[in-house]
């Protein structure tokens, strides 16, 4: 799921003439073997390259879910700040003119807000791109998005199945 979310983004703002990298090393020169992103774009909108990390976290786990059925994207949000202070990534980033940019959803669709604002940016100049509406080219993209979380919670829930064992497998694959 991971790979696909970050995949269609890539198509996206490669589309858009946004010149993004995958998996790009050497990001921080205090530490230069730490992958630090999943996408880079040399030069994001604001002038600032930026490094995009993908997650998919769930609400459900025991450590959040109280705290999830109290406030929307608890999950999401807690990750980016997880990511944002480990080994103070958030900091060094910007020490050296680098922005990190968690692009963490829920398993349940609901992206952390960081990263609505960035895919809000990529949505916007997709449009101006090709032409399209910015309402149009967000149905789409946001559409694409979902897909790939559906069919990512859909393959685990099928994973996890036991109804007839292997037979109830055997059936679904056909």
């Amino acid at each position: 799921c991971h790979n696909a979310l970050r995949d269609y983004v890539f198509k996206f703002a490669s589309a858009a003439g946004m010149n993004p990298g995958k998996e790009v090393p050497d990001l921080l020169p205090d530490d230069p073997r730490r992958r630090l992103g999943d996408l880079f774009f040399a030069s994001w909108p604001q002038g600032t390259p930026v490094a995009m990390d993908f997650a998919v976290t769930s609400p459900v786990q025991q450590r959040i879910v109280f705290e999830a059925a109290q406030r929307p994207l608890a999950a999401a949000t807690a990750y980016e700040e997880h990511k944002l202070a480990d080994r103070d990534t958030g900091e060094r980033c910007l020490h050296f003119g680098l922005q990190i940019i968690p692009m963490h959803v829920e398993s349940s669709g609901g992206w952390g807000k960081s990263a609505q604002k960035t895919l809000e940016v990529v949505v916007r100049t997709t449009a101006a791109r090709t032409g399209k509406s910015v309402s149009a080219t967000s149905v789409q993209f946001y559409s694409g998005l979902s897909i790939i979380l559906m069919r990512a919670n859909a393959r685990s829930v099928l994973a996890r199945a036991s109804v007839d064992g292997d037979h109830h497998s055997a059936q679904v694959d056909r």
